[in-house]
């Protein structure tokens, strides 16, 4: 869930929020990605295909 790592860095709050079901993943991709993709009048057709990272990429486990 993006917006979960936007709000607080406490697993506690991340739980509380996953178990009263106000934000998870479908709601993410039905409220939010599919409704700006409407807005923005484009379709999931006409988005680039994700990059293949190349082997000189940083990882993106790693935080800095």
């Amino acid at each position: 869930m993006p917006a979960v790592d936007l709000v607080v860095q406490s697993s506690g709050v991340k739980a509380a929020i996953k178990a009263m079901n106000i934000f998870d993943e479908e709601i993410f991709y039905r409220d939010v990605y599919q409704a700006g993709l409407q807005a923005l009048g484009v379709t999931r057709n006409e988005l680039r295909p994700p990059r293949t990272p190349k082997k000189t990429d940083p990882d993106p486990t790693l935080t800095v």
